[in-house]
């Protein structure tokens, strides 16, 4: 997505995984219009299917070794996720998942802006249309 993009344009060593094939391709996609327009920063983006729930063992993308010094869950999908098992306990295997894929001394961001504005209102609070994550220009639909 947008922040993989961003981190990637930064000098970020970036791994990006979804869980939705349509996603994934289309960060292949950006990934190879980057490389093909000469910008090398791209050209080791690691992006592949993973979903949160098998991400050790599951995950289509190679894991560098040694783990992650950072791991950024964004835009509410943390949120968004379902209790398939009840009582938090789908979230806490997500969790653990990211535990186990973090060096030690990693850092697991989760972002979960405006979550509670959206479930009220079912719409973005009116400040977020300014935003860069919700009006950019280097957001591609």
């Amino acid at each position: 997505g947008i922040d993989s993009v961003m981190l990637v344009e930064q000098g970020y060593d970036v791994t990006s995984t979804d869980a939705e094939e349509n996603m994934v391709a289309r960060a292949i996609s950006e990934k190879e219009r980057r490389v093909a327009g000469g910008d090398a920063r791209f050209a080791n983006w690691r992006v592949g299917w993973g979903d949160w729930l098998d991400l050790v063992d599951g995950a289509k993308v190679e894991h560098p070794e040694g783990g992650y010094d950072a791991i950024i869950c964004i835009g509410n999908s943390f949120t968004a996720l379902p209790d398939f098992e009840g009582e938090g306990k789908t979230h806490r295997r997500a969790l653990k998942n990211y535990r186990d894929l973090l060096k030690p001394g990693g850092v697991l961001v989760i972002d979960h802006r405006n979550f509670d504005y959206l479930m009220a209102h079912k719409t973005l609070p009116p400040a977020s249309y300014s935003s860069i994550y919700y009006n950019c220009p280097r957001v591609y639909n």
